[in-house]
């Protein structure tokens, strides 16, 4: 196409674009960018509500976490959001809300009673010491302790808890409380029951109960202690003349449970040690379980087994074998630690043991 027009006059030339210098207003229509305005709405929404205000004019927003101002745009204000400072910064807000939420409810009498601040410390110290298994006679100081110690800070409230309270507390509140909780999972769970006689020298003969099953909320099988039962009442004079027979634990064993209206149907197992009133063949606990509850897994106790099979071996043994190793022990207790009596015993028994294995080699050739 010819630079030139028909008349022989020069065709016009394309203009040149103007740019626009740094700092100048764009004269274009789509260079234009409109100012948004701050909206409280943006208060309201989860990602700013902690934090979002509005800045020193119309068209400004301001982190009150941070203390900086910015351009009252959704954009602006979400990458502001996901800083590492401003999130470190809003961390920090929230503990220190935490902390003094939590010296509040301690001090301050509006958010709970002075009765029920002093109630729910005497519950908590009491649990302390049941999980610690630390004798109920501290109670006795560690109430002063603490009184002398709220004493200093100011604070008001007192507790008067001695050791009769405090087993009290662990008994019939803490106790019971836990035990109807176990009890609603029996109620539907499946579970097995683990029972044995007490061996102290009280006059007062129990039997110790514990049930296994699975716990969901742990997501895992448990162990936990369901019932500590009197075998010999002094109601009873009956019960008393016959003895722990078979009968008698059978139907304290089954008793614990219906007493808190748990179906015998949901125990699937029992395991007890080997003796003849809790696993013989009749008029036992275990027989009685087979006759009402069909189906149940019976399981002796691992511990007595291991225990009967050195018991019967040892006696094969002469008599002096056993009382060199008592003696050695009652010899080294009285001058060196338990630890170390366990080590010099391992070691002494290893050595004798190998020894006595090669004098039953020599023999075996002779």
């Amino acid at each position: 196409m010819s630079d030139e027009s028909e008349e022989g006059r020069p065709a016009p030339s394309t203009p040149k674009k103007k740019l626009v210098k740094k700092g100048e207003p764009s004269t274009s229509q789509r260079d234009k960018h409109r100012a948004q305005k701050y909206r409280h709405d943006w208060e309201k929404l989860d990602l700013f509500k902690d934090w979002l205000g509005p800045g020193k004019n119309q068209f400004r927003a301001r982190c009150t976490v941070c203390d900086v101002e910015m351009v009252s745009e959704y954009g602006v204000l979400k990458l502001h959001s996901s800083r590492q400072k401003h999130i470190k910064a809003t961390s920090a807000m929230q503990s220190k809300t935490k902390q003094r939420d939590i010296m509040s409810a301690f001090v301050s009498k509006e958010v709970m009673p002075k009765n029920k601040v002093v109630t729910a410390t005497e519950i908590k110290l009491a649990g302390f010491l049941a999980e610690h298994n630390i004798a109920f006679q501290a109670a006795d100081h560690m109430s002063d302790l603490i009184n002398g110690i709220l004493e200093d800070f100011g604070v008001e409230h007192k507790i008067s808890m001695k050791r009769i309270k405090a087993t009290a507390i662990i008994t019939e509140v803490i106790g019971e409380s836990e035990k109807s909780s176990l009890a609603e999972k029996l109620k539907t769970e499946k579970f097995s029951a683990m029972s044995d006689k007490s061996t102290d020298v009280s006059t007062h003969k129990a039997s110790c109960i514990i049930v296994r099953y699975y716990n969901f909320e742990e997501n895992k099988i448990v162990s936990k202690f369901w019932d500590l039962c009197k075998i010999f009442s002094s109601d009873d004079q009956k019960t008393a003349e016959e003895g722990a027979t078979g009968e008698n634990l059978y139907n304290i064993l089954m008793k614990s449970f219906s007493d808190r209206d748990i179906s015998t149907e949901n125990m699937i197992g029992f395991s007890a040690d080997g003796c003849n009133v809790m696993m013989g063949g009749n008029n036992s606990v275990a027989s009685r379980l087979k006759e009402n509850l069909p189906g149940i897994f019976l399981m002796k106790c691992v511990c007595h087994s291991a225990h009967l099979c050195p018991s019967e071996s040892c006696q094969q043994l002469p008599r002096r074998c056993e009382d060199l190793a008592r003696e050695i022990y009652s010899f080294f207790k009285k001058t060196v630690s338990s630890s170390t009596v366990s080590r010099i015993c391992e070691c002494f028994a290893s050595q004798a043991f190998a020894s006595f294995a090669n004098t039953l080699v020599v023999i075996g050739d002779i």
